[in-house]
């Protein structure tokens, strides 16, 4: 099947041209419209989601690129985090164990650089991808969820058992939340509130004033200014709490209001963890769209 024996040669993507990571990762994507990218599109999402070019990687054979494993990454609070920004291979060269090839150079790479952990989501049915990414040493975490809703409410949704007024809100930073006892830590690198450019945070407090939920989410709006799309990427309430649930119905009222505004409201990758979130939503009309795993690796320095 593969009749070339010419050595794969591993590069940097700083060592890359724009058009040459263009052209492999449309190849590599060609079955889906949506993923096609122009050069311009690449530029931008190179900055956008912070990737590393001397530790991203990718693949050539007779000097024509065949594969890229893309490795994004920040300091927070004093330790690096990456996560992977892309992974894709040409369909001529599928089956040769090439992602677990760059990966594991990708790695290396980011041991020599002190990263401390590496994230990726993956498809639950990619089968050959998983065990790729298990041949490097990374492990499921965690199942995620993407949900969708379209158009306005036909009732009042999320709504509370007990009064909504026992609870109130501030918008916030998402830099802010991140300092709760109760922030989810372990979730996708996408939704975290770091990564979460454009985006606020719903910090939700009881009667006392005692913060006991919080929510990030991004408004995206139309040409003219008005709301289209909201997005969640983080729905949490206290769980040491027995109102729970309730903040977390009140938190969705808030974050997807108002309820008779046709638009799309989505969560994206939500935490099988998040049972009250991900159940509220199928009740109001969502449907998951996607799952993904979850995967991480702790790297010793």
């Amino acid at each position: 099947m593969f009749a070339d024996k010419t050595p794969i040669e591993i590069r940097s993507i700083d060592e890359c041209t724009i058009r040459e990571l263009t052209t492999i990762w449309n190849a590599a994507f060609h079955q889906d419209a949506q993923m096609a990218r122009t050069s311009m599109q690449t530029v931008q999402y190179l900055g956008d989601r912070n990737i590393r070019t001397d530790v991203s990687v990718v693949a050539f054979q007779n000097n024509k690129a065949i594969g890229f494993v893309y490795v994004g990454w920040k300091d927070v609070l004093g330790r690096k985090l990456a996560w992977n920004g892309g992974t894709g291979v040409h369909p001529d060269f599928r089956g040769r164990d090439l992602g677990r090839m760059m990966l594991q150079e990708a790695i290396s790479r980011m041991q020599q650089e002190g990263v401390e952990h590496f994230s990726l989501e993956t498809r639950t049915d990619n089968v050959p991808a998983i065990r790729s990414y298990e041949k490097c040493g990374m492990a499921i975490i965690d199942t995620v969820s993407f949900m969708r809703r379209e158009g306005a409410f036909e009732r009042i949704p999320f709504m509370t058992r007990r009064g909504a007024a026992d609870y109130f809100c501030l918008v916030e930073s998402p830099e802010i939340v991140s300092r709760l006892p109760f922030y989810r830590s372990k979730s996708s690198w996408t939704t975290h509130w770091f990564n979460a450019g454009g985006g606020e945070a719903l910090l939700a407090l009881d009667e006392k004033g005692t913060a006991c939920g919080y929510a990030i989410y991004r408004k995206y709006r139309d040409e003219v200014g008005r709301v289209a799309h909201v997005q969640l990427t983080h729905c949490e309430a206290n769980t040491g709490r027995d109102d729970a649930p309730d903040i977390v119905r009140y938190m969705l009222g808030a974050v997807f209001g108002p309820a008779d505004r046709s638009m799309m409201r989505t969560a994206k990758y939500l935490s099988s963890a998040d049972s009250a979130a991900l159940e509220v939503l199928r009740e109001e009309g969502f449907k998951t769209v996607i799952q993904e795993y979850l995967m991480e690796l702790s790297l010793p320095n």
